[in-house]
């Protein structure tokens, strides 16, 4: 018997997924268009969002209308596909490489994005930062950092240093959280608390597995099957699953 999608994944209507790997439990509102990507754990994403080779870490939150923005050829004979992809048939990879095709957008953990941000292909968006409504991102976004404008530029630091140093040596992100009563407001304080709860044996996510979603036929499906990151060929994913996402 097939099990329910909506048990490891909560999702809207008008989702186009093509190869998701998702560390559930995680949220998809409607008129989503996701392929090859990776999401971590309590990552939730507004509606009609279109994400393409993408990683994202866990407790990130995506507002509406969040795009990835491909990357063609500027410098070749043309910039259509037809030069390394057949697109309209296969979507095989052709004869010439274009360097920056299917390079992953690299998205830390506990970023916040707001509405109608354009993030171009390749960048590493670091862990903790917050990118302002309607900005478009060109390049990497330092972690604990919040940038904003067209194109983004660095407004300030999240916290100050010494919290900062407390936030990334804590790893928090690599626990299940969700239904602790941690003093939140106060991030030090969380932390000392969190410490404590670590010691007592505090469910974390060391394996990082990932289950496999599509839309056939209109539907979500997903595969019985659980992927851990030893699954896939990428070198350049593998080391990113592996690692802290941008805090070092």
């Amino acid at each position: 018997m097939r099990e329910d999608p909506h048990k490891y994944l909560h999702y809207g209507k008008n989702l186009n997924l093509k190869n998701v790997f998702i560390e559930t439990p995680a949220r998809l509102k409607s008129a989503a268009s996701i392929t090859s990507s990776f999401l971590g754990a309590y990552t939730y994403t507004g509606n009609s969002n279109v994400f393409s080779s993408t990683v994202i870490g866990r407790y990130c939150s995506i507002g509406n209308n969040v795009s990835i923005l491909s990357q063609h050829p500027s410098n070749w004979l043309t910039s259509h596909k037809l030069s390394y992809e057949d697109d309209l048939q296969t979507g095989t990879a052709r004869q010439y490489n274009f360097l920056n095709y299917n390079g992953f957008t690299f998205i830390g953990h506990d970023v916040w994005i707001g509405e109608n941000v354009k993030i171009k292909s390749g960048v590493k968006i670091g862990t903790g930062s917050i990118l302002a409504a309607g900005t478009i991102v060109t390049k990497n976004v330092e972690p604990f950092s919040i940038v904003g404008g067209i194109p983004a530029k660095h407004i300030s630091k999240r916290y100050e240093q010494e919290v900062e140093l407390c936030i990334r040596s804590s790893n928090w992100w690599d626990y299940d959280i969700y239904d602790l009563d941690l003093t939140f407001d106060n991030p030090k304080v969380a932390i000392q608390e969190l410490n404590r709860l670590k010691e007592q044996g505090l469910k974390n996510f060391s394996l990082r597995t990932y289950r496999r979603f599509d839309t056939v036929n209109g539907e979500v499906k997903m595969e019985k099957d659980i992927y851990t990151f030893e699954r896939f060929q990428d070198e350049k994913l593998k080391r990113f699953l592996e690692s802290d996402i941008f805090c070092t």
